[in-house]
């Protein structure tokens, strides 16, 4: 049975990702789900800590040299029943830029996990290990704290993963073609609904294809460290921006977020 996988990400570090991913994976636990944490936060792993194993005695990079074992041989257990956990934290420097090659065994060894459920950290930043890493997954999940900084740099994470999705679909063309034409762009990297006007506008042969892709691309947004009501709608809010200003269908739950 091919496990679901969930990745986890966001554009600005210190959000709290780590602690979403640990609550995720605690949670289908719970419901009676096998579930394998990933921390694939190259060079900066944390999820130990979250998932309550300080000394894990494997760690991610030993499946991404030649003549490694398998990524399911890595698994160790937790605290909580039904949880494991694949840890990185003694994973060497050259983790921290793993090559498309890495990412692609890394990706492929993810869904043969022995799991119902597989829940990746990802690191900070739009860097494309991050980037391919969250489209690879079955379910994405940006994390975002109440800050200005945090929500803007959540937007920009956002058009950077649409645009490499489009490049996954044989669409990255249509994203090139309007960030050279000042008519249809107002700066910085184009949003989805920037390349949806400028492929209309133009009459491309591909707009239904487009039409498709945006409406596939909808990650769930989770708001972190939210303290008040106004914070709580403060994810409804950013949620209804980006459908109206990025034309991304930015999915955010009518009850609370996880804390």
């Amino acid at each position: 049975m091919t496990p679901r996988v969930v990745a986890i990400g966001g554009g600005k570090g210190g959000v709290g990702k780590s602690l979403v991913a640990a609550n995720v994976g605690i949670f289908l636990a719970t419901l009676g789900k096998r579930v394998i944490l990933v921390d694939a936060a190259f060079g900066a792993a944390n999820l130990h800590i979250f998932a309550g194993v300080p000394r894990p005695s494997r760690s991610l990079s030993e499946a991404l040299v030649p003549s490694g074992p398998r990524l399911a041989e890595l698994a160790v257990p937790t605290h909580v029943a039904g949880v494991k956990l694949i840890g990185g934290v003694y994973d060497p420097p050259w983790i921290a830029e793993p090559s498309p090659a890495v990412i692609e065994v890394l990706t492929e060894q993810l869904h043969e996990l022995p799991a119902d459920w597989v829940v990746v950290d990802l690191g900070p930043g739009t860097a494309s290990p991050v980037l391919a890493l969250l489209l690879a997954a079955d379910i994405q999940i940006i994390v975002a704290v109440p800050d200005p900084t945090s929500i803007e740099l959540m937007h920009r994470f956002i058009k950077a993963a649409f645009l490499r999705s489009l490049e996954r679909r044989g669409l990255g063309h249509l994203a090139a073609r309007v960030s050279r034409d000042p008519r249809h762009l107002e700066g910085g990297t184009p949003s989805a609904l920037e390349v949806y006007l400028g492929a209309v506008s133009d009459g491309v042969a591909e707009v239904d294809e487009l039409r498709d892709a945006i409406l596939s691309f909808s990650p769930h947004l989770v708001i972190n460290s939210a303290r008040s009501k106004s914070d709580m709608e403060l994810g409804r809010a950013v949620a209804s921006a980006a459908r109206r200003r990025l034309g991304t269908p930015i999915r955010y739950p009518r009850a609370p977020g996880v804390r």
